[in-house]
């Protein structure tokens, strides 16, 4: 029986990119990720962002993810946001991670990280629900860097 070791296999992606306007308490954004020719098994999801108004307290969460899968875009689970998918909530078992406040800031990035993300053979929508009661300032970023596993 052979062993296997998780080795980096696709540059890291960015999925979601908020430049242009601030994520208002409660709402989602979503971002599609095509993993059709990489066949990566799994991610770990970075999430960078400050708020625009008062920071919560370290230890509060900031945001949830969930991880919609697909055939392709025309064919996806319900969930998503206005742009993106259905305006709807994901089901509750499509709830891949939670993001956690380390040090909150109006003023410095943090960058938080859900290790294990188990990426779907096709399409993957992730979608990012806001659950600070703050809003994130624009230039949030959602980063995944896809992993593979193999055999030493």
């Amino acid at each position: 029986m052979a062993d296997f070791k998780l080795k980096a296999d696709t540059a890291v992606q960015t999925v979601i990119a908020s430049s242009v306007s601030a994520v208002a308490a409660s709402v989602r954004i979503a971002g599609d990720y095509d993993n059709a020719a990489s066949l990566d098994p799994i991610a770990t999801a970075y999430l960078t962002y400050k708020y625009t108004g008062a920071a919560p307290a370290a230890g509060a969460l900031a945001a949830e993810l969930y991880l919609v899968p697909g055939n392709s875009s025309a064919l996806v689970a319900e969930g998503g946001d206005a742009l993106r998918g259905t305006n709807d909530q994901p089901q509750a078992a499509l709830l891949v991670g939670v993001f956690q406040t380390v040090n909150p800031s109006t003023s410095v990035n943090e960058t938080l990280a859900v290790r294990g993300v188990p990426l779907h053979p096709k399409l993957n929508r992730f979608v990012l629900q806001n659950r600070s009661g703050q809003s994130f300032a624009a230039g949030l970023t959602l980063r995944i860097e896809p992993e593979k596993s193999q055999s030493v």
